[in-house]
């Protein structure tokens, strides 16, 4: 099935030519049954009021919670556990009733989206209801565990009815438990055993568990979150350490983050386009990711501040010599295995030159990563960021050139945005003439404005007839 823009544009046209009697209208009729132009308005409605049930849901949850927690103390300990467990068994068993319906009732066709939020708001009360019962039984503990912990009892809810929205929720949760925990090392030391594995291997965690769960909701929304969420797992241990400015850090691990994501995605992407079984967007989203991933990283290697406070450091690469940690190493080896796998496929899904340049940038990334660590301090601080600079670049106008020949807004935009972002974040730090920064903004909008229109103009043209 098409997408519904694609769907919503076709029926839009498809009605013109069947006015312009371009197209007759039975032709017309079998468009409409083929991509089923009866259905668009019932499934705009549909999202709309699985949004707006959702968030109706979870206001009221919050809004009972702080009654309950109002009129807290003056209930027995015997009289609070029964109100939770039984208000948690009610919500979820009725809204597994409603979800599960097919058959419609006076609730009409809505029914299965009354359903799906009364168990977001089960999934909420979940959370609630074991914070409130730790205190109740004076069972102390950090908010990153609890999160974490809830995290997990709505993955399984999401797992076994196959929910994306439950999905969702379980890595919003998940990733607010992991970032408290991340920078507080004194409370990940003293956290309960399986917070610590989870934590520690959440990169692991988010693209094995989280990945499985956006293939059996198939949905796009859970796969973007749960790569963002592995993306960022990857490499928290190094923008932990460089927080804590711990030069004990290994500059081989630092240059793998660096250059093992976009890799990773490109790969994945590529295979996943091939796969039958693969759901729709999501060869797609991993290589726009890739191209985000690769972009974003020489930004920021290209930073002077980067470059001198945070990568050099000579104990860093003699102190600790290829420190891997397991996640990191893990991921080498998938990465070997798939680009084994693509490179024996290339003769029937064949070998792109793309293909080539990826496998080129991480190199080049990699082994500039690890030279910037050993050699002299002020020579690196003039060549490296430049070195990244150039990467950049050529990242920025590949981009724009994706953007003009297959009409891509967001590769376009994110070309331009990365461009126009490192031109002015380098005029910020090396120029302190407000004037000077106020005529460079002055002339980045209108720069801006004039490159949007000129591409949007060039797409009407792309688009026009030959003979007009």
């Amino acid at each position: 099935m098409q997408r519904p823009a694609f769907r919503r544009q076709l029926r839009q046209e498809a009605s013109k030519w069947e006015e312009e009697n371009l197209i007759d209208r039975d032709f017309y009729l079998q468009l409409a049954d083929r991509y089923q132009f009866d259905q668009l308005e019932d499934e705009a409605s549909n999202r709309f009021v699985t949004i707006l049930t959702g968030l109706g849901f979870v206001l009221i949850g919050l809004g009972v919670l702080s009654f309950v927690a109002a009129n807290w103390q003056y209930l027995s300990k015997t009289w609070r556990i029964v109100m939770m467990l039984t208000a948690f068994v009610a919500i979820n068993t009725t809204g597994y009733y409603l979800w599960r319906q097919t058959t419609v009732s006076r609730l009409g066709n809505n029914q299965r989206r009354f359903g799906e939020g009364l168990l977001l708001l089960g999934a909420l009360l979940f959370g609630a209801n074991t914070s409130l019962l730790a205190q109740l039984f004076n069972i102390g503990g950090d908010a990153g565990v609890l999160l974490m912990g809830w995290s997990i009892g709505v993955l399984i809810m999401a797992y076994l009815l196959r929910m994306a929205s439950l999905g969702v929720f379980s890595l919003v949760v998940m990733g607010l438990g992991y970032w408290n925990l991340a920078f507080n090392t004194e409370a990940l030391a003293t956290v309960p055993l399986w917070t610590q594995l989870t934590h520690s291997h959440m990169p692991i965690f988010a693209a094995v568990v989280f990945g499985l769960l956006a293939y059996r909701c198939r949905s796009i929304f859970v796969y973007v979150l749960a790569s963002i969420a592995w993306l960022t797992a990857l490499q928290s241990t190094v923008v932990r350490d460089a927080w804590r400015f711990d030069y004990s850090i290994s500059l081989w691990g630092v240059a793998l983050v660096c250059a093992l994501p976009p890799l990773c995605l490109w790969v994945v992407g590529r295979l996943q386009s091939q796969a039958d079984t693969t759901p729709e967007g999501f060869s797609r989203w991993s290589q726009r990711l890739a191209i985000f991933s690769a972009g974003l990283t020489c930004f920021v290697l290209s930073l002077d501040y980067f470059i001198s406070d945070v990568l050099y450091s000579s104990e860093k690469g003699n102190k600790l010599f290829f420190n891997w940690q397991l996640d990191q190493v893990f991921f080498v080896v998938v990465a070997i295995v798939l680009w084994v796998m693509l490179w024996q496929k290339r003769s029937r899904i064949g070998w792109e030159w793309t293909d080539t340049s990826w496998l080129g940038l991480s190199v080049i990334i990699y082994g500039c990563v690890v030279l910037t660590g050993f050699g002299d301090k002020q020579q690196i601080n003039f060549y490296a960021p430049a070195i990244f600079f150039v990467l950049l670049t050529a990242i920025t106008l590949g981009c724009i050139r994706a953007g003009l020949l297959s009409a891509d807004r967001g590769a376009f935009y994110f070309g331009w945005f990365l461009l126009t972002t490192r031109i002015f974040t380098w005029f910020a730090f090396t120029q302190t003439d407000l004037m000077l920064k106020s005529l460079l903004f002055i002339l980045g909008g209108v720069a801006t404005i004039a490159v949007g229109l000129w591409f949007e103009r060039q797409l009407r043209g792309s688009r026009r007839p030959p003979n007009q």
